[in-house]
């Protein structure tokens, strides 16, 4: 993944409007920020998220109706939420980015009932900030 990271940053670097370049650098940076997360590097893990969901935002931003970005944005919120409560034991700040992911996933299943991955994310992050709810 560090491989697939620096050659995202190169390229989205050399074409910073290459919307493809800029997706594959933030979906490296999650990559990055899971494998940092399993191996209990929490600064380097958290840094990875927060570049992530900047470029997801920014895309999302970028692009309102893009369907992939706008659930780009939501996953970002999901792990960042993770982050917060696995790592740092912020209940608040978890579930704020919960609540944020929750809210587009709702959206997006309103605008796309047939698909039935946000149906289950909407159910994994209600599960999670019920989990909150109870600590």
């Amino acid at each position: 993944y560090d491989d697939e990271t620096r050659l995202f940053e190169e390229l989205y670097e050399a074409y910073p409007n290459n919307v493809s370049f800029k997706f594959g650098l933030a979906v490296s940076y999650e990559k990055v920020g899971e494998i940092f997360s399993s191996l209990d590097k929490s600064d380097d893990s958290l840094h990875a998220y927060q570049q992530s969901a900047q470029l997801m935002i920014e895309l999302s931003d970028l692009y309102s109706n893009n369907v992939q970005f706008k659930d780009g944005v939501a996953s970002s919120n999901l792990k960042l939420g993770e982050f917060y409560k696995n790592h740092r034991s912020d209940v608040e700040a978890a579930r704020n980015y919960f609540k944020q992911a929750e809210a587009l996933w709702v959206e997006l299943t309103a605008s796309a009932p047939d698909f039935a991955e946000f149906k289950r994310y909407v159910t994994q992050v209600r599960n999670d900030l019920h989990e909150l709810s109870q600590s």
